[in-house]
């Protein structure tokens, strides 16, 4: 109880979270296992082996965060000055990344800049940043392209799925007027 108190007042005075802050946790006490099924293919997504919510209340004995799940935690203040903890809050933004595979008839240089132009065209791109966009791996038939952007988010999925949908329009776009080209 006495660790629990010194702990929260550390919490207290120090304030490296407030209520409202969205922050990720990972500490030892509370094992989260990282995924061991092979990952998704060409995935290198990665994983704060961590808890992820909004925290509600500091206080001298406790932590309370309100999961993104929805679940209710208490955390022991002991064990939550012990934690790595992420503040996304704080963070101006971050970085995603999708990628999307291509068929090699299309012309990477043209892909690229018609994947770029849409990357620029996202709600979610924090605005002193350019889309990265490149050939992130090739198969005999296919290649991926790869765009990195940092994004005014504090969730990935969302700013993800708007990023692969511009990439569909892209080259669906690029396969069309090829095919009219064609005819």
């Amino acid at each position: 109880v006495l660790s629990n108190f010194f702990s929260g007042l550390v919490l207290v005075l120090a304030r490296p979270v407030l209520p409202g802050d969205r922050v990720t946790f990972a500490t030892w006490q509370y094992a989260a296992v990282a995924p061991s099924y092979p990952p998704k293919f060409y995935s290198n997504d990665i994983l704060i082996n961590g808890f992820t919510g909004t925290v509600d209340y500091v206080g001298f004995l406790y932590v309370d965060v309100i999961m993104d799940d929805g679940r209710f935690a208490k955390i022991p203040a002991g064990i939550f000055i012990q934690a790595m903890i992420v503040n996304n809050s704080r963070s101006k933004g971050i970085k995603v990344r999708a990628k999307f595979e291509v068929e090699k008839s299309l012309d990477p240089a043209t892909v690229i800049s018609r994947i770029k132009d849409e990357m620029l065209k996202l709600k979610w791109l924090s605005r002193e940043t350019v889309p990265d966009v490149f050939v992130y791996e090739t198969t005999l038939n296919t290649y991926v392209v790869a765009a990195d952007i940092m994004a005014e988010s504090q969730f990935e999925e969302p700013v993800r799925s708007d990023m692969l949908q511009g990439m569909m329009h892209a080259v669906q776009e690029l396969k069309s007027s090829m095919s009219s080209r064609a005819v």
